[in-house]
């Protein structure tokens, strides 16, 4: 008997699916149509002479290493995009890595994010960016001679580049140190370094 029921409830659903078919059949008229659709290729944007100046920028380099993430967003909040990636420079940016704005305790680096001391953060990020190009090689020449090279920030701080062994430190007037780690990421404007310390912040 519960065979006989299962076997005509499926009967009876077989013939619902079939009879919904042929009704979708009837009511949807064919329509013959000659026309073809092709479909709409998206337009390339034709970049200008300065979408690719920003793009080649080491503003650019900076956004797109993740281990200077947290000094882009300072690029960004300070306003400073425009100095490093539309304007000729060159510049070497000694970018802070996000490990050495983590390392700052808060009582020192809140302030600085307040946005009444806007000027003053702005001022920190532009003492890590140097007028110039200078490649790793470019600063140990020129420390032949005198083992150290003076180097004036877009900040107006004044740094020093020296060597320990195999590593160059950069030191910043409070006698505040950083080794540069990765080295030599090049950009149509400039070059950055990234450093181990956030400098010239007390």
């Amino acid at each position: 008997m519960k065979v006989y029921k299962l076997f005509l409830g499926l009967s009876l659903l077989s013939i619902v699916l079939v009879s919904c078919k042929n009704n979708q059949k009837e009511e949807t008229p064919s329509v013959e149509t000659n026309e073809v659709t092709t479909p709409q290729k998206a337009q390339k944007k034709i970049l200008t002479e300065e979408d690719r100046k920003v793009i080649a920028s080491v503003l650019a380099k900076v956004m797109s290493t993740p281990e200077l993430k947290s000094f882009a967003s300072a690029i960004v909040t300070v306003e400073a995009t425009e100095l490093l990636s539309k304007e000729d420079g060159p510049y070497t940016v000694l970018a802070p890595t996000n490990a050495a704005f983590d390392a700052i305790p808060k009582e020192k680096m809140n302030p600085f994010l307040r946005p009444e001391n806007k000027a003053n953060f702005g001022k920190l990020v532009k003492n890590h960016i140097v007028k110039g190009s200078f490649t790793s090689f470019d600063l140990i020449q020129n420390m032949k001679g005198s083992g150290k090279v003076e180097l004036e920030t877009v900040g107006g701080a004044k740094i020093t580049a020296t060597r320990e062994g195999t590593d160059i430190i950069i030191t910043d007037a409070n006698g505040k140190k950083a080794k540069i780690g990765t080295k030599d990421i090049t950009g149509g404007n400039g070059i950055v370094h990234a450093i181990d310390v956030v400098l010239n912040i007390k």
